[in-house]
């Protein structure tokens, strides 16, 4: 009889847990106001256990480095049981709310304006949405692990649709199922006039779809085209991991939009990627490519070999993340490289991308200060929302983690290929140690594997130089050896960022930078040049023909005008630190092997 009682009790509690696992977050969002750039939320948690229960807003948003105070777009906000009685609540803090009595049900409503899609805010008009669901939905964390159904109810006027990575309802027209918070969360949705082109991307035994939404002026023709070159850069790029992810529903979806009143965005995200351009963006299809190349290559090198620091994604606290030199520079530098080896862009091309990068690392001040590991640990200041608070010294100190890591990257690479070994063996390795696996990795984890695959000594030295350390990287005969030469530009500089107001006064726009010209002279941002050495001038033409004609080194006499008051100082003329990189004409046939092998074919 016991066992009787137990079979069933535990047969009770199965169902119970069964039951309790497939209990939904519901939300849905309306435009009947798209037009004010408003929208209305409403979230509805049930089966909630008594107690304590804390509602929070986002303040982080997965691939992107700052904190955004989401909360200063959402008011209007009301906390009620499911039929619509108000609960009781306190808020502790901007963004968080915390319930004592409830009946098993909350339900959380608010409207939020949305006009911004840059960084990684949401973008709401009559138009077009953009829906960055960190900075758009409210969430109760400790129902993290439950399925969400979201319904965005469109405004039939509009003729929208909508396109994300989310899978679809199967009876329900604008609904989408999310497995828990992170997927939902990691989940940009595209909403509107919505062209989709796809294709099938053949990827040993498991096929995947490479899906193309986009709410622009292109035509199908432009848009399969376009995704023909996307597939042959991703199918490079698998071939350095030696396959593809295993995407969700097999599916791989591109959010693309271009031609309307987009802010700039570009974010690669596990199973998805968003760019947005706005009308005022010259297009080049080549920029385009690379920028689609990078985000995709984000789904095996950030999305998949993710930093502890972002395993999982804290949505309240800015994440301190030591790697952003990996994964970022790192997809910075496969993007231009796996582009050249599909032959979408030359390789005078790619050297050109590589010698602008090379450029501004090895002329940054920001070496003297800190390193690469340091640099991403305060990326989340100078390259997320926060940057557009106070004026920060970032010319001098900090240089942007995609740049400073993919010169890393080629050093590393180039080093590699000369003891008969290379990166792309090396980012396979670290695939299969742990994105393969979804296991989380640390730079101690990327040390280990280096000493692994490449020796103590070189992995040693290696880090100490230019990951822990912040040696000056001399690529000058590293990149001889793979047929490339490196010429400086032979031209006068004078070391400031000067652009021309409508009133045709040349204006310093940037802090200056140290050891430059100008910083050494006394020149700063906000100061308006009016001649040198007497010679004034009207545009950048004039402007950058006035230093042209002087000889490196020659002192001259710099007039400019600063708070209303005239100055002149002394200004000795620099050589322009800039590099051009190029392929020598006269190579032997092994330097020509390795960089066909580097490269591939010319």
């Amino acid at each position: 009889m016991k066992r009787i009682f137990y079979t069933l009790l535990i047969h009770c509690l199965l169902v119970a847990a069964s039951s309790t696992a497939q209990v939904k977050n519901y939300y849905s969002i309306s435009f009947a106001n798209a037009l004010h750039h408003e929208a209305y939320v409403e979230a509805s948690f049930g089966n909630i256990q008594p107690g304590k229960v804390v509602v929070e807003i986002a303040n982080s948003s997965p691939e992107r480095f700052g904190s955004y105070n989401f909360i200063k777009n959402i008011y209007d906000l009301k906390i009620t049981s499911s039929g619509g009685n108000a609960l009781e609540y306190r808020r502790k803090g901007l963004d968080r709310w915390e319930i004592d009595k409830h009946n098993g049900s909350i339900k959380v409503t608010y409207k939020i304006f949305a006009d911004n899609g840059i960084e990684t805010f949401s973008q709401i008009n009559k138009d077009f949405a953009i829906i960055n669901h960190p900075a758009t939905f409210a969430y109760i964390p400790t129902l993290a692990n439950r399925p969400i159904e979201i319904y965005y109810n469109v405004n039939s006027n509009y003729n929208w649709k909508v396109a994300n990575q989310l899978k679809p309802s199967k009876n329900k027209s604008n609904t989408f199922m999310a497995k828990n918070l992170a997927e939902f969360m990691d989940s940009p949705t595209l909403i509107g006039a919505v062209n989709t082109v796809k294709k099938t991307i053949e990827s040993g035994s498991s096929d995947y779809n490479l899906v193309l939404s986009t709410i622009s002026n292109s035509n199908v023709s432009y848009l399969e085209q376009l995704l023909d070159g996307i597939s042959a850069v991703t199918d490079e790029q698998k071939e350095v991991f030696g396959g593809y992810p295993k995407f969700d529903r097999d599916t791989y979806t591109i959010l693309y939009g271009a031609d309307y009143d987009y802010g700039n965005v570009l974010e690669g995200h596990k199973n998805s990627l968003l760019y947005t351009v706005g009308q005022e963006v010259k297009r080049e299809e080549a920029t385009t490519l690379k920028n689609f190349a990078k985000a995709f290559f984000k789904s095996w090198n950030g999305a998949r070999i993710q930093p502890n620091a972002l395993n999982p994604f804290n949505y309240k606290k800015m994440p301190i993340v030591k790697e952003y030199w990996f994964t970022e520079g790192f997809a910075e530098y496969y993007a231009l490289l796996t582009m050249c080896r599909s032959k979408t862009i030359s390789h005078d091309r790619f050297l050109r991308e590589i010698a602008y990068h090379l450029s501004d690392v090895k002329k940054s001040a920001a070496i003297d200060y800190f390193s690469a590991v340091e640099m991403s640990e305060n990326a989340g200041f100078t390259e997320g929302q926060s940057k557009h608070a106070n004026p920060q010294n970032a010319v001098n100190t900090f240089i942007p983690v995609e740049k400073h890591g993919a010169i890393i990257a080629l050093v590393l690479d180039l080093s590699l290929r000369n003891k008969d070994l290379s990166l792309d063996s090396f980012m396979k390795l670290l695939w299969n140690k742990y994105g393969k696996i979804s296991q989380a990795f640390s730079i101690e984890n990327f040390y280990t594997s280096l000493v692994e695959y490449a020796g103590d000594s070189f992995a040693k030295d290696f880090f100490e130089d230019y990951v822990n350390g912040s040696k000056a990287f001399d690529t000058d005969k590293l990149l001889e050896n793979f047929g490339v030469s490196t010429t400086p530009v032979e031209v006068p500089y004078i070391g400031a960022m000067v652009t021309f107001d409508k009133n045709d006064s040349a204006i310093i726009s940037e802090y200056t930078s140290k050891n430059t010209p100008a910083y050494k002279a006394g020149l700063e941002k906000g100061d308006i040049v009016i001649s040198v050495n007497n010679q004034s001038f009207s545009d950048l033409t004039q402007f950058n023909n006035a230093i042209a004609q002087f000889k490196i080194g020659k002192k001259v006499i710099v007039k400019y005008n600063r708070n209303g008051v005239e100055n002149s100082t002394e200004l000795k003329l620099d050589v322009n630190p800039n590099i051009i990189l190029s392929s020598m004409l006269k190579i032997g046939s092994k330097t020509a092997e390795k960089k066909r092998l580097w490269l591939g074919e010319e």
